[in-house]
């Protein structure tokens, strides 16, 4: 079943209520955001590079991050692994959070930093501790340069998200334990 999402986006139903198909919610409007706005967010956070080499070990939280952009989005810097080569690759990676998207999004950039040479379509990574999967961010898209950190990876890490514009700065804590 199909329906018109706000923004006038076709949203696909399924008989998984919780499950949204990627190829469903690719337009996404992140139309700010690219590589050079990545790039600056590293910069702007003293990061020691674009991409730089990670310890997969340093993925404790709270993450601390910034509000910038022309439109003002917020971002972080999170550890990435891929697993799944021998040995494992880790790099640091400009995200925006994006709490109108479920799932995450790799750059081609970030893909290749992570020397992912089977070029899928989606796979599984570490990200700051959290294993979930990460599609490809598509190419000629509205983001296909960017890096995005969507509400499943915020869900399934227990995290809150608090954002300051006064400071223009965004913090992800981890909840404390439910009893």
């Amino acid at each position: 079943m199909a329906g018109i999402g706000t923004g006038g986006h076709i949203m696909i139903a399924s008989k998984d209520k919780d499950y949204l198909p990627p190829q469903s919610v690719v337009d996404i409007t992140v139309v700010d955001i690219g590589e050079p706005v990545l790039r600056a967010v590293a910069f702007g956070l003293k990061e020691t590079g674009f991409l730089a080499d990670a310890d997969p070990r340093e993925t404790g939280f709270s993450l601390h991050g910034v509000v910038r952009g022309p439109w003002w989005r917020p971002f972080v810097i999170a550890t990435v692994t891929n697993e799944c080569i021998q040995p494992p690759v880790s790099k640091r990676v400009v995200f925006i959070i994006n709490t109108t998207v479920p799932l995450t999004y790799l750059s081609n950039s970030t893909l290749d930093a992570l020397e992912d040479e089977r070029a899928p379509k989606a796979m599984g990574v570490n990200v700051h501790g959290t294993r979930i999967t990460a599609y490809r961010a598509p190419a000629g898209k509205r983001f296909g340069d960017a890096n995005v950190l969507g509400t499943t990876f915020v869900r399934d890490s227990r995290l809150t998200v608090v954002m300051d514009f006064a400071k223009l700065s965004v913090e992800l804590h981890l909840q404390p334990p439910q009893t």
